[in-house]
């Protein structure tokens, strides 16, 4: 058995050698060489943000449960070979592993091994042999660096404790046997001081993952806890839950160093930590976790985080709470910070609140709420101001009053003569009556609504007349009947983004998942369209230089037309409506 040294470095573009022990040979067919390479992460890593950074959205991901997105836009994994594949794979799930906290040793993580005959790798000596076999599983099974230049696109956020200056380093054991050479490999990967444990160079200290873990298991056991509760008491448990969970901290208030963006604020609501209490970051976004988290009666509720500046409450200064739309269409404020107990709201005062008096004259106002001899205002800040939309941030002048029952008829409790479902009056010879009028077929049309909003450019379409009023009564301006729309037919998707505020209209469902992939919301059918043969068609526009409310939709040639010639684009027929006899 004879036994030779390599060590090499391998950078970006080279393997370069440093040094070479010739092996003392004791057999003609048996021979062995390990060989180290120490690699620099691969150029796709230097363009990552730094491990905290990268930490912080690990956390993020643990909340909201959303796929990783590689960072370059295609997948780092289709672009390698089926071998390399292998070695990607194995890679993956160590690191996934590690992230988690599953695992804590970075190093002696093996890797596929691979056998070749002398005659596959060209040579006929055991010395080239081991040579050739290193090479070509550096350049088959691990692309000189490729593999890892893949993982680092993938997974940037799994990969939050890894240090990009130190790199990693693969270590080839290869021996020779007959005609045949076996290489297997293991990798160790260094780990970043701030995540080391004991200063282990290869050991993860996998505390502060486990804590995420847990707040984030905390989390989602709240909203399955008040799953079935209506709307507004699900959003009152949820207050509830947050205020009994934490405290806040005053000394870190205190601090002006202390910076928004933190993603442990939600943590340390969650985690069972008394210690760990939070400034009203924390208040604020776990309300808004456990809302988006949330599936509720009503399609109409909305909740946003804003921030600005207040006056009152836990002291004037930065300030950052929610506002929610509810299922009367209004918009309230809700500051779980100042309804902690002990604080001037801890009664329900800024809790789903409507404000008491809107002070200036022009968008972004301030608004004042009094709490028996105290008040407590509030007005956003510019970011937040240029953020949403102005009716997203318009708070309701009268307080909420829920869901009105109508009366019943002769009196709230109804007479003992009133007809009741079971006993329908049937006439004297038995017979049946005629069915009543409820009874008839259904409409085979509907009517589309059409809307403009001043603010934001854009042409709103709806089926629903209370969709409808509710938009005008916040500022929308009805321009009265759009089309008459079949109520059955080729389906029309209608699509929300969130971070436009604008709308989309799609017949294509590829079109209607592909969108909701990058983020916009599905709001399901919007109508039907009817067969181009007879129907009305529904001309589409497109304005080149908006960036909301981009396209307008319209059954009136004239209107296209005119339209095309201040600059708008034709861009054909969208679908169909039915003539309105």
């Amino acid at each position: 058995m004879a036994r030779r040294a390599l060590t090499a470095a391998l950078v970006t573009a080279a393997v370069v050698v440093g040094s070479l022990v010739v092996p003392n040979v004791t057999s003609a067919t048996e021979a062995a060489c390990v060989r180290e390479v120490s690699q620099n992460v691969p150029d796709v890593a230097s363009g990552l943000p730094d491990n905290v950074e990268l930490f912080d959205g690990y956390v993020n991901g643990l909340f909201y449960g959303n796929e990783r997105v590689s960072f370059f836009a295609t997948s780092g994994r289709d672009q390698l070979t089926d071998e390399q594949k292998q070695t990607y794979d194995v890679l993956e799930d160590v690191i996934v592993q590690i992230a988690a906290g599953s695992r804590e040793r970075t190093d002696n993580i093996a890797l596929p091994g691979k056998t070749w005959t002398f005659t596959e790798l060209g040579v006929t000596s055991s010395s080239d042999a081991l040579d050739a076999a290193a090479d070509l599983y550096l350049r088959r099974s691990l692309g000189n660096g490729r593999v890892f230049e893949a993982l680092f696109s993938d997974h940037p956020y799994e990969l939050y404790w890894f240090d990009k200056t130190s790199g990693y380093s693969t270590s080839l054991n290869t021996s020779s046997s007959g005609q045949s050479v076996t290489v297997s490999a293991q990798v160790k990967m260094s780990v970043a001081v701030e995540y080391q444990k004991s200063s282990d160079l290869y050991c993860v200290d996998s505390t502060d993952v486990s804590r995420a873990q847990s707040a984030a298991a905390t989390a989602k056991s709240i909203v399955a806890k008040h799953a079935d509760e209506p709307d507004y008491e699900k959003l009152v448990s949820y207050k509830n839950e947050i205020c009994e969970l934490v405290s806040y901290d005053t000394a870190a208030a205190l601090d002006e160093s202390t910076p928004y963006g933190d993603p442990w604020q939600l943590v340390s609501v969650f985690d069972a930590n008394p210690s760990t209490n939070v400034v009203c970051e924390g208040y604020a976004k776990a309300f808004q976790y456990l809302f988006d988290e949330s599936d509720f009666t009503s399609t109409l509720l909305r909740c946003i985080t804003v921030s600005g500046a207040m006056a009152g409450g836990t002291g004037a200064g930065p300030h950052m709470w929610n506002v929610v739309r509810l299922d009367d269409g209004q918009s309230y404020l809700v500051d779980v910070t100042n309804s902690d107990k002990g604080s001037v709201g801890q009664n329900g005062g800024l809790f789903l609140a409507s404000y008491d008096a809107a002070l200036g004259d022009a968008h972004p106002y301030s608004y004042s709420f009094f709490i028996g001899f105290d008040s407590v205002s509030y007005r956003y800040d510019s970011q937040t101001a240029e953020l949403y939309p102005k009716d997203y941030l318009l708070i309701a002048g009268k307080p909420y009053d829920g869901a009105e029952e109508p009366p019943a008829p002769d009196g709230d409790q109804g007479s003992e003569d009133t007809p009741k479902p079971d006993d329908t009056p049937k006439p004297d010879d038995g017979s049946e009556l005629e069915k009543p009028v409820d009874d008839a077929p259904a409409a085979k049309t509907q009517t589309m609504w059409r809307l403009y909003n001043r603010y934001t450019g854009e042409h709103f379409y709806t089926a629903s007349a209370e969709e409808r009023d509710l938009l005008v009564g916040i500022g929308w301006t009805g321009e009265g009947v759009g089309w008459v729309a079949p109520t059955s037919g080729t389906a029309v998707y209608r699509l929300f983004n969130p971070y436009a505020d604008d709308h989309h209209y799609t017949m294509s469902e590829e079109e209607y998942d592909a969108l909701a992939a990058l983020g916009w919301s599905q709001e399901g059918i919007g109508w039907y369209s009817a067969d181009a043969k007879n129907g009305v068609p529904l001309y589409r526009q497109f304005n080149p230089f908006a960036t909301i409310g981009t396209h307008n939709y319209t059954t009136s040639k004239e209107e296209n037309d005119a339209l095309v010639k201040l600059g708008w684009k034709g861009e054909g027929v969208a679908w169909y409506g039915v003539s309105a006899s």
